[in-house]
């Protein structure tokens, strides 16, 4: 912790401002509440999603024909199923609960107390479900959690700035930028695919030519460059995928067009 807590100071010291990756959708299956959760110890029984029988209809949102079991867990120590949307290794905490909700809100608290600038939320989409999909992404309990951690947040500092992890259209993501206790930015996912598919063949596909409404790769490549989507893009704080930059960076500068 020393070691961290000089790197913010020197980061300050340089203009240089800190933001955590928080993953607070899931923990490992190794972590200390999933392991009293699996013995039933109290409070942790139901920090994660438990259903005794396997759900139907419950796989992947983004796969409709996946079986329950694609995220619908197993452990020996425990009888039924247990929610886990990236994985059995990643369990899903279950912020239905109070306790879970208050306990994530005292990992931020520290955070912020520790002299950190700002959050990236993973999975932001898929934190709170109500049910098979559509209801594992983009719910209303979803959104008014986020809103509620939000505040939280900017109730210990103002100035925190929180970044949420969407992986979605832009459509399908205006609804976290919009209202009051929204998130400050978002990742551009589709603007970093559309730009690297004007460069990379594998990432050019008819979604693109529809989304658009264009014929070709050349016409997608036109409108971008001549139309309002780049700064419909970037109007408040969207960004690229950060992975991606260094790629498409690279892209463009093989391309000589920048």
């Amino acid at each position: 912790m020393q070691a961290l807590e000089d790197l913010i100071s020197l980061c300050h010291k340089n203009s240089i401002k800190v933001i955590l990756d928080i993953p607070i959708n899931h923990t490992s299956d190794q972590h200390p509440w999933f392991q009293s959760s699996i013995n039933k110890t109290t409070p942790y029984e139901d920090y994660y999603r438990w259903m005794e029988t396997l759900p139907q209809d419950h796989g992947f949102p983004w796969d409709e024909d996946s079986p329950a079991t694609a995220t619908w867990h197993t452990k020996d120590k425990r009888s039924g199923y247990y929610y886990g949307l990236f994985g059995f290794a990643s369990p899903d905490l279950n912020f239905k609960s109070k306790s879970v909700v208050e306990e994530i809100k005292r990992v931020f608290a520290f955070w912020v107390g520790k002299s950190v600038d700002g959050f990236r939320i993973d999975a932001a989409r898929h934190l709170v479900e109500e049910g098979p999909n559509p209801l594992q992404a983009d719910t209303a309990s979803n959104m008014a959690f986020i809103r509620e951690l939000n505040a939280h947040v900017k109730s210990l500092n103002p100035d925190t700035f929180i970044i949420g992890e969407t992986y979605a259209s832009l459509e399908e993501s205006v609804a976290y930028f919009e209202g009051e206790d929204a998130f400050d930015a978002l990742f551009n996912f589709e603007f970093s695919g559309a730009i690297r598919g004007l460069f990379e063949e594998s990432m050019f596909n008819e979604r693109l030519l529809n989304k658009f409404d264009r014929k070709t790769q050349a016409d997608v490549k036109n409108y971008m460059t001549s139309s309002g989507i780049i700064s419909l893009s970037a109007k408040r704080f969207t960004f690229l995928l950060t992975v991606m930059i260094w790629r498409v960076l690279d892209l463009l500068i093989s391309h000589h067009s920048i």
